[in-house]
Parts: structure tokens; sequence; C-alpha cells
């Protein structure tokens, strides 16, 4: 999703070296967005044939901005002090 967010689409061949995943992991995962509504996955012609092309959707980008921000405020949060020998 982060590489889709930044990208707005790729080529599921860019993103299966870039991830470096199998086919059938990137595949299966694709689907499984595809399904949540996250990616549209599928197929089109360019100048070289059918290529498999996956694109973040408007609710895919609203779900990764949810987590990026989640994901900050875990980050940001301090840690608990660790317990003294005194205590």
């Amino acid at each position: 999703m982060a590489l889709l967010y930044e990208n707005r689409e790729a080529p599921f061949t860019w993103l299966k070296e870039k991830l470096e995943v199998t086919s059938g992991n990137l595949d299966s995962h694709a689907k499984r967005l595809d399904k949540a509504g996250y990616v549209e996955y599928g197929r089109r012609l360019t100048g070289r044939g059918f290529e498999s092309q996956v694109r973040i959707t408007p609710r895919g980008d609203e779900a990764f901005r949810s987590y990026r921000k989640a994901l900050r405020r875990v980050l940001e949060t301090k840690r608990r002090p660790e317990p003294s020998e005194d205590s």
C-alpha cells in the first residue's frame, strides 16, 4: 500500500520486484486488497501487450492515510518508565 500510496498505480511486475515477493504472494495480497476496495487490480493493453496493473482507490487512499496517522500516534507515545530497583 505504501508504494501505491506514493505512486498511485504500478505494474504488477514492478511491485513484485520492489517488494521482493513471488507472483503468487503478490497476487494473493492484491486480490484481498481489491476485494476490500483498497485497490483496483486488472490488466490493460499497453504497447507491449497486456500488463497487470494495481491502482490505489480513494477508499484505499483514505485507509492508508488513517493507518499512517495511527502509526504516527503510536510512535510518538512516550514509553512507560522502566521500574526502578527501589520499587
